[in-house]
């Protein structure tokens, strides 16, 4: 998944020997899961039945990503929660977004 992705991308700060055998140039980040469905986006709400991907589908992908709700006080879960030191070490990211889809103002954040 994307977050996944993005977490790798991000590396493992807390673990020095979880390191990428190669150096990162870019990323590209396709409608990007990035925070747990509670974190206030909009639209989860405007786009819940909206498409292909429901809000209820997402939420059902998480509880496989994830054994508790809690645990996404991590950047493990959320990979924004990383601080703005972190994020600036990162290689430049393209993200794309569809207009009607719950994860939008993920990929806008």
């Amino acid at each position: 998944t994307t977050a996944i992705a993005a977490i790798a991308t991000h590396g493992f700060p807390d673990d020095p020997s979880a390191k990428l055998e190669y150096s990162l140039v870019a990323q590209i980040a396709i409608q990007p899961i990035i925070a747990y469905p509670g974190a206030g986006y909009k639209s989860w709400m405007r786009f819940a039945s909206v498409g292909g991907l429901s809000g209820i589908r997402m939420q059902w992908f998480w509880q496989l990503y994830i054994d508790h709700p809690r645990d996404c006080a991590s950047y493990v879960c959320s990979p924004m929660l990383q601080t703005e030191e972190q994020l600036s070490k990162l290689p430049p990211a393209v993200i794309y977004a569809a207009a009607a889809d719950v994860l939008r103002d993920e990929a806008i954040h």
